[in-house]
């Protein structure tokens, strides 16, 4: 289904350190994303942002660094870049 938030990721969504599931698919965004928000969910384990309408390529490497309880990822839809293909391959390793 489609999120029915419109505008840019509320950077107060970054205060909630104990969240474990975050849903963001098909958001419209209307504009470049700042992921850099993601980075203050440390108890992060499922994180949906499939199929955003941004233009910002998505930086796995970022996500995957900061995010090490990270069990579900979903870019599906997305730009994604990875600088160093060799850290995507098994991010827990």
């Amino acid at each position: 289904g489609n999120n029915n938030f419109i505008g840019p990721i509320p950077r107060s969504i970054s205060k909630l350190v104990n969240l474990q599931i975050l849903d963001l698919s098909y958001l419209n965004t209307q504009g470049p994303v700042d992921f850099s928000i993601f980075s203050h969910l440390k108890s992060l384990e499922d994180l949906v942002i499939s199929h955003l309408n941004t233009t910002t390529a998505i930086d796995l490497n970022a996500i995957l660094s900061v995010n090490k309880m990270l069990i579900n990822l979903d870019l599906s839809g997305n730009h994604v870049s990875a600088l160093n293909k060799s850290s995507v391959s098994d991010p827990h390793s």
